[in-house]
């Protein structure tokens, strides 16, 4: 959302960046990231983690939140952890922050990850929420906005993932190289991104009487 916002207001442009949004499956970033074909990559989670251990020369330079929003929405018969234990759970990808921050959560709620299915839908949160209305799967791991779409249509909010686990969201990665040799454009990069936060919050300030 950071991202998008700061296009919408102009603000890559104001920093002399021209900026595209690429859609691609997590797992070949750290190659394409590699390969010159993307300078950045939107968020710091397991998966670009996991790809920095491996060797990739890549660092988290900017985060855009110090908390996840994900909600774990499921049918209406379901209300409780306890009554989806063997049920179908959507998620965007094994191994990946959702997965992460899923286990994470259940670790400490005192439940056993392996007590649900987790089943990986990739794409876009709609996709999860399209399986969760035709039945395919009980319960989905969903965050703002679909989650609020999800209730408008009944579904139950039974666990909020995101405020029992500690862990960064969004953000960007890139190359050390983009670090060591344009440093400027990389400074650039990460003042687009925090500007948009801290003009919603100036904006939304009153005056004082």
């Amino acid at each position: 959302m950071p991202l998008l916002a700061a296009r919408e207001w102009g603000v890559f442009t104001a920093n002399g960046l021209d900026m595209e949004v690429i859609l691609m499956q997590s797992a070949i970033v750290p190659a394409a990231l590699s390969q010159g074909d993307i300078d950045d990559q939107a968020g710091v989670g397991p998966a670009s983690v996991n790809a920095t251990l491996r060797g990739f020369p890549t660092r988290a330079i900017w985060f855009s939140s110090d908390k996840i929003s994900y909600w774990l929405m499921a049918r209406r018969q379901y209300k409780t952890l306890e009554t989806l234990k063997g049920k179908k759970i959507a998620i965007t990808g094994l191994g990946g922050t959702v997965h992460v921050a899923f286990n994470l959560a259940m670790e400490k709620a005192g439940g056993n990850p392996k007590n649900y299915v987790l089943v990986s839908i990739p794409g876009q949160q709609i996709q999860q929420l399209i399986s969760l209305e035709s039945g395919y799967v009980d319960a989905a791991l969903l965050s703002p906005p679909v989650t609020f779409g999800a209730q408008k249509k009944g579904f139950n909010k039974v666990y909020d993932v995101g405020a029992s686990v500690d862990m960064p969201g969004g953000g960007l990665t890139t190359l050390v190289k983009t670090i060591q040799e344009r440093p400027a454009e990389t400074k650039r990069v990460i003042r687009r991104c925090r500007w948009p936060r801290m003009k919603s919050e100036n904006q939304s300030r009153k005056p004082s009487s």
